[in-house]
């Protein structure tokens, strides 16, 4: 397994996590252009663990970018609210807290966490 930070902090958290299958971006609180530079979009999707743009900054950009999206619906919609993707919404994907699902190899299990955030995982 490897994961690489690309960023940590309040002002931006994002994270490349492999196991040499599948990439998967954990978190999208950079621009997109420091994503594009650090994993030339090559991961096949973004997990985003609540709406506040330390951790979802670049979220419709990526969805604008045709990359699939993991986030609970209130995180969707509380992003949404701020900058509407409607038409890219085939990308987005609905997770629920303590329900497994699949990205590529990876079995994920969200669970909940306490935050200021519409329904953080």
């Amino acid at each position: 397994m490897e994961i690489k930070s690309i960023a940590s902090s309040s002002k931006g958290n994002c994270y490349l996590v492999s196991d040499g299958t599948t990439k998967i971006l954990l978190e999208c609180g950079i621009t997109l252009d420091r994503i594009r530079e650090h994993t030339n979009l090559d991961f096949s999707a973004c997990l985003v663990t609540h709406e506040h743009m330390d951790h979802a900054k670049s979220l419709t950009k990526l969805l604008q970018n045709c990359k699939k999206v993991y986030a609970t619906k209130g995180t969707l919609e509380s992003v949404d609210s701020k900058f509407p993707f409607k038409s890219f919404k085939h990308f987005a994907n609905i997770i629920e807290k303590n329900k497994l699902f699949q990205v590529g190899t990876f079995d994920v299990i969200p669970f909940e966490t306490q935050h200021d955030a519409a329904e953080s995982v």
